[in-house]
C-alpha cells in the first residue's frame, strides 16, 4: 500500500498548515503585546481597556490551533502519481475577486476616519457582500441594514464604545444624528 504513496501524508500540507497556524499565533501575540501599552485600570470598566484586544487575541489563537488540529485530523494520504490531476489554470475573475476582498476592508479602514463609522460601515458591508458574490440587491440591502444596525447598537448602547464620527462636513453631522438616535 505504501508503494503508491497511500501510507504517507502530504508533508507540504502539514508544513503549510503549520506555517499558517504560526502566523496567526504571531498576530495574536502581537495583539496581546500591544495591549500592554494601554493597560490602565478604569473605574467604569473593571477589566480595563486592554480586555477586548486580549480577548480577540485569545480567540484568534484558539481558532488557529483548532484549525491546525482539524487540518491534521482531516489530512488525507498522498495520492499515487497515476491519480494526480493537472491543476486548472487560475481565472482572471478569481484573481480580481480575491484582490477586491482584500481591498474592500482596506478601503473601509481608510474611509472610517474621514466619513465616520456609521456611514462607512453600511458601505463596507454592501461592498463586501457584492465582492463575495451576493448579487441580489434586496438581500444585500437587508443584510447591510441588519448587520450595520446590530454592530452600531452593540458598540454604542451596550459596550459604550465611542466610534469615529468623521472629519468631513456632511458626514460628521449624519454620524452625530445616528449616535443621538441610538443613545
Amino acid at each position: 500500500m505504501t508503494q503508491h504513496g497511500f501510507g504517507s501524508l502530504h508533508r507540504s500540507t502539514v508544513a503549510a498548515k503549520g506555517a499558517e497556524c504560526a502566523l496567526w499565533l504571531a498576530i495574536a501575540a502581537a495583539f496581546t503585546a500591544g495591549s500592554f501599552a494601554f493597560d490602565d485600570t478604569l473605574t467604569s470598566y473593571r477589566w480595563g481597556p486592554a480586555a477586548w484586544p486580549r480577548a480577540i487575541a485569545l480567540l484568534v489563537a484558539g481558532a488557529a490551533v483548532l484549525q491546525f488540529a482539524l487540518a491534521l485530523v482531516n489530512l488525507r494520504p498522498a495520492m499515487p502519481r497515476w491519480r494526480l490531476r493537472r491543476p486548472r489554470p487560475v481565472r482572471l475573475e478569481t484573481v480580481l475577486r480575491a484582490g477586491a476582498i482584500v481591498l474592500v476592508p482596506l478601503a473601509f479602514a481608510a474611509a472610517i476616519g474621514p466619513v465616520g463609522f456609521f456611514v462607512a460601515m453600511p458601505l463596507f458591508v454592501a461592498g463586501f457582500l457584492f465582492t463575495a458574490g451576493e448579487s441580489r440587491p434586496r438581500v444585500v440591502a437587508l443584510a447591510t441594514f441588519a448587520i450595520s444596525l446590530t454592530v452600531a447598537v452593540v458598540f454604542t448602547s451596550l459596550l459604550y464604545v465611542p466610534l469615529p464620527l468623521g472629519t468631513l462636513s456632511p458626514f460628521d453631522a449624519v454620524n452625530g444624528a445616528i449616535v443621538s438616535l441610538l443613545s
